[in-house]
C-alpha cells in the first residue's frame, strides 16, 4: 500500500509539473548550412526541418506551428529570420546590450543583469511591455514601461521572414501573429525575448549562431510545452511533422511525453525490490 501510494505521489508530480514549470526558455545552436540546425520552432524549440513519415518519407516537411527562427548566410554576413513560415506575421525589435538598458532604463547597481533581462515581459493587464523598475528589490519588485522605441515596433507585425543582424550580447523582443495587424496587442501568438551569444559574424565562411530565447506570453487558445526544454525537447522532436501526419505525430508526442513520466517510476519501483532482494 506504501508503495503504491509512493507510486501515485510520483505520477502526480510529474503531471503537475508541466502546470507548474515557467513558460520554456530556449538555448540552441543554429547553423545555416545544416538542413535540420539551420533554423527552430519558436514556439517548441524542434528544429524547424524534418524528415516526414509514410509516403513523405524523402520529403522535408516543415513542422513548426507557430513560427521559426532561422540562420542566413549571404557570403558576407549573418542573418536571423522571424515567422519565416505561411500563415505567420512577426515584428522584432533590438532593445540593444545590457550596458545600453540600464542607461536607457536607470536600473540601480542592486539591480543585476539577470533580472534586468528577466523582467521584460508583457503586462496583459496594462496592455503594455515592462522592465524592472528602477529601484525595484527582490522584496518589492516592481516595474516601468519600456519606451516607445522599444515597444512601438512590435505593435506592427508583417508577412514572411523579419529578418535582423544579430549582434552578440544583445537583447531583442519578438512578436508573431497569425496575419499582419498594425496598431495593436490584439491577435498575439507569441511574445519572447531573444538573447544572442555567438552572432557568427566577421567570418569569412558561416559559422554557427548560439542564442537563447524566452516566451513570456501567448495569446488565447495558444498551447506551448511547459516542460523544462531537456525533458519536452525528445517529446516534440518526435511529434515533428504532426501537422503533416495528423495523429501519427500526436500519439508520438504522448508516447514520448508517457515515457518521461514512467522513468522515475519504473526506478522507485526497481529499487524497492532491488533492496528487498538484498535483504532477503
Amino acid at each position: 500500500e506504501h508503495m503504491r501510494t509512493s507510486v501515485l505521489c510520483l505520477l502526480f508530480a510529474a503531471v503537475f509539473a508541466t502546470e507548474l514549470y515557467p513558460q520554456p526558455n530556449f538555448h540552441r545552436t543554429i547553423h545555416p548550412l545544416d538542413v535540420y540546425t539551420n533554423g527552430f520552432c519558436l514556439e517548441s524549440g524542434a528544429p524547424g526541418t524534418a524528415q516526414g513519415v509514410g509516403s513523405q518519407q524523402y520529403v522535408a516537411v516543415q513542422p513548426c506551428r507557430y513560427g521559426q527562427i532561422v540562420s542566413n548566410w549571404d557570403g558576407q554576413k549573418m542573418t536571423l529570420g522571424l515567422g519565416a513560415i505561411g500563415g505567420v506575421a512577426a515584428a522584432v525589435v533590438t532593445v540593444g546590450d545590457m550596458q545600453d538598458i540600464r542607461q536607457k532604463y536607470g536600473l540601480t547597481s542592486n539591480i543585476n543583469d539577470q533580472t534586468a533581462y528577466l523582467s521584460i515581459h508583457f503586462d496583459e493587464a496594462k496592455s503594455k511591455m515592462v522592465i524592472v523598475g528602477k529601484d525595484a528589490t527582490s522584496s518589492k519588485m516592481t516595474f516601468q514601461d519600456m519606451i516607445t522605441p522599444d515597444s512601438a515596433p512590435l505593435m506592427t507585425t508583417k508577412s514572411g521572414s523579419v529578418n535582423f543582424e544579430p549582434k552578440a550580447g544583445f537583447v531583442y523582443i519578438g512578436r508573431l501573429t497569425p496575419e499582419p495587424v498594425s496598431n495593436s496587442w490584439e491577435d498575439t501568438t507569441l511574445f519572447f525575448k531573444l538573447l544572442v551569444l555567438e552572432d557568427g559574424n566577421g567570418a569569412t565562411d558561416p559559422e554557427a549562431l548560439e542564442v537563447r530565447w524566452d516566451i513570456f506570453s501567448v495569446g488565447s487558445g495558444v498551447s506551448i510545452p511547459t516542460l523544462p526544454d531537456d525533458l519536452c525537447s525528445s517529446a516534440l522532436s518526435a511529434a515533428a511533422g504532426a501537422n503533416t501526419t495528423g495523429a501519427v505525430g500526436v500519439v508520438m508526442s504522448i508516447l514520448a511525453l508517457m515515457g518521461v513520466i514512467a522513468i522515475p517510476i519504473l526506478f522507485f519501483i526497481f529499487r524497492r525490490r532491488l533492496i528487498a532482494f538484498t535483504s532477503v
